[in-house]
């Protein structure tokens, strides 16, 4: 039996409808003293809105491509400025900061 885990889905909706496949960051409970730069901590309202039990984060740095067939569910919907929010600090997985160069 294979457990079912929760996933963001990061793939705009044209993407979505086009495709057989999404874009998906990894959801998990388990949660660091310490957060790294590709970890996005959820709040306690993105928690209710997207129908998410317990703490949780996403983990930008864990992204993988999965068959629409493979999804279970709609648990909820984040807030757009949450979602805006991950999506910024997603760039941190694929750009340097500009300090750094």
């Amino acid at each position: 039996m294979v457990k079912r885990r929760p996933a963001l889905v990061l793939s705009a909706n044209w993407f979505n409808t086009s495709r057989d496949d999404c874009v998906v960051a990894a959801i998990t409970s388990q949660i660091p003293f310490e957060l790294q730069p590709d970890e996005y901590r959820l709040s306690a309202s993105d928690l209710v809105a997207g129908g998410l039990p317990k703490p949780s984060l996403v983990r930008l740095g864990k992204l993988f491509t999965m068959s629409k067939n493979l999804l279970r569910k709609r648990l909820g919907t984040l807030p757009e400025v949450t979602m805006v929010a991950v999506l910024e600090q997603m760039e941190l997985v694929f750009h340097e900061p500009v300090d750094a160069w």
